[in-house]
C-alpha cells in the first residue's frame, strides 16, 4: 500500500490509495467529482440561497420595524411640539372670545333687549348674581329684575382699559372690569355707582353663558 499526494485547489491531501499502478492527476474543477457536484446542487445551493433569504427577510423586517418606531417617535414629537406652541395661542383666542361676549352682553344690557340678554345667562338655578346686596338665583329670576330694570333708566360702562379676563381650568374664563352703573327707577332721576364686577363665562355645545356676577368692590382694579 502506497500513499499517493492529491492536490485540489491549493491544499495537498495525503491518503492510501489501493493500486500501484494508479494515474496521479489533479482535481481542478467540480467536474472531476461528479457526486460533489450533486451533492452541492441539490442540498447546498438551495441551503445557502435559503438561509440568505431568511437573513434578507429578517434584516428587511429589522429595517421595518425601525423605520415604523422612527417614525412613530417623530409623530409623537411634532405632536407634542405642536401642543406646546398652539396652547397659549388657544388660550389667548378663549380669552378674545369671552371679552368680545362680554361686549355684546354690554350693548344687549344698554339696549334693554331682555331676549338677548337672557340667551346669554346660563339656564341653571346655580347661577347666581349678587344685585345690591340680593342674592339672584337662577336666570328666571334674573330676567325677572333685569325686565324691572328696564322700565326706568338703566345703562352700565364698562371701563375696557382696565378689563381683565383670565382663563380657568375646563375653559372657564373670569372676568374682572370696573363697570359704572346709571340706574333710576322710572321717573325719579338717575344715581351712578362704580363697582369692580366679577363675571365667570364659560362655552359649551351652545356657545357662551354668564355662570356668576358678582360686585367685588367700589374700587377700580389696580
Amino acid at each position: 500500500m502506497t500513499q499517493k499526494s492529491w492536490l485540489y485547489g491549493r491544499r495537498n491531501f495525503t491518503r492510501p490509495y489501493g493500486t500501484i499502478g494508479s494515474v496521479i492527476r489533479p482535481c481542478r474543477s467540480r467536474s472531476d467529482f461528479p457526486m460533489a457536484a450533486s451533492v452541492e446542487n441539490k442540498i447546498i445551493v438551495p441551503a445557502l440561497k435559503e438561509a440568505n433569504l431568511r437573513s434578507f427577510k429578517l434584516l428587511k423586517g429589522r429595517q421595518v420595524s425601525r423605520t415604523i418606531c422612527l417614525a412613530f417617535l417623530l409623530i409623537v414629537s411634532v405632536g407634542f411640539a405642536q401642543t406646546i406652541m398652539l396652547a397659549p395661542v388657544r388660550a389667548a383666542s378663549r380669552v378674545e372670545d369671552a371679552r368680545a361676549f362680554y361686549e355684546r352682553f354690554i350693548a344687549a344690557q344698554n339696549a334693554h333687549d331682555a331676549a338677548t340678554v337672557e340667551s346669554m345667562l346660563w339656564r341653571s338655578p346655580n347661577f347666581l348674581w349678587i344685585s345690591r346686596g340680593k342674592s339672584v338665583r337662577g336666570a328666571d329670576e334674573a330676567m325677572e329684575t333685569y325686565r324691572g330694570y328696564y322700565k326706568g333708566t338703566w345703562q352700565v360702562e364698562s371701563d375696557m382699559a382696565h378689563f381683565e379676563a383670565r382663563e380657568l381650568p375646563n375653559g372657564t374664563v373670569q372676568v374682572l372690569v370696573p363697570i359704572t352703573f346709571l340706574r333710576g327707577e322710572p321717573g325719579q332721576p338717575a344715581q351712578s355707582a362704580t363697582y369692580l364686577i366679577s363675571q365667570t363665562l364659560f362655552v359649551d355645545s351652545g356657545g357662551w353663558h354668564i355662570a356668576t356676577i358678582i360686585p367685588v368692590a367700589d374700587t377700580k382694579l389696580h
